[in-house]
């Protein structure tokens, strides 16, 4: 965000009684997502893809032998290789997934007359012997740029562990899984402390160091005291919300004025 906002001096809106908005921040609404989308725009303090992912990857090529890839997932402790052709290109994924069906193969049980897509998919990858024939394909993946929220609805979406990280040109990159997504969840308190008070309610919102009152535990926040606007309040609670490692925020802010709510238009008989 460009420049702070001054919020000491009150000079519209219609004067209220100051009245707290205590409690959990709910996490329903449309409205909310669309201020934490704002919120989130332009900081500094929101990461990206870029910022967590893992370059120094492992890949297997189409070619590569089913125990050649198995070897490759326990030296290097993984659960997932990228295939890629020569160049680098995004091929598929194998998971362990993919070659645990190996396991479940029974070659002598009978082909049903009517199978489901799905099963003779898997029955296709249990018999294949190269990666190309038991990789996993289209992959869900996700652009070095994309902020951890998105990468995080991606793999919920699409309920894998793992997200190959492309360039334009969908060449392989990096990967980030849900472990990575998670390390922002391991930030000091201290740190979420200090970019609360001076990042968002002194440097964006101009407002005095005691004006609120700010307490981080366990990466919950707790935000009490007094702002001059209540549209104010709401955007604090949603700026400091989006900040890396804050699990949750208790709002216990209060206003002098309710801006949100518009003055009665007046009759003149």
């Amino acid at each position: 965000m460009n420049g702070s906002r001054d919020l000491r001096t009150p000079g519209r809106g219609t004067p209220v009684s100051p009245s707290g908005g205590a409690g959990r921040l709910s996490s329903n609404g449309t409205e909310r997502e669309a201020r934490c989308r704002r919120a989130g725009e332009g900081t500094a303090t929101n990461r990206m893809v870029s910022d967590v992912m893992v370059t120094e990857m492992v890949s297997v090529q189409p070619a590569t032998t089913f125990k050649k890839t198995v070897q490759l997932l326990q030296e290097h402790r993984v659960s997932a290789l990228p295939v890629a052709d020569r160049d680098g290109h995004l091929l598929g994924i194998v998971s362990e997934t993919d070659l645990a069906l190996k396991e479940e193969r029974q070659p002598s049980a009978p082909i049903p007359i009517i199978e489901a897509a799905g099963h003779r998919r898997q029955r296709a990858k249990a018999r294949g012997t190269r990666a190309a024939d038991f990789m996993s394909t289209p992959v869900a993946t996700v652009a070095p740029g994309a902020s951890l929220n998105a990468a995080a609805r991606l793999l919920h979406q699409h309920g894998v562990r793992h997200l190959p990280v492309v360039d334009h040109d969908l060449r392989l990159i990096g990967i980030v899984t849900r472990r990575d997504l998670l390390r922002v969840f391991l930030r000091p308190d201290g740190d979420i402390h200090h970019e609360v008070a001076a990042g968002v309610l002194r440097a964006t919102f101009n407002l005095p160091a005691d004006a609120v009152q700010v307490e981080v535990g366990d990466g919950v926040v707790t935000l009490a005291g007094m702002v001059p606007w209540r549209s104010s309040a709401r955007e604090i609670v949603d700026r400091v919300s989006v900040l890396d490692g804050v699990v949750d925020v208790v709002d216990r802010l209060s206003w002098s004025h309710d801006d949100t709510v518009k003055a009665a238009t007046m009759r003149w008989g």
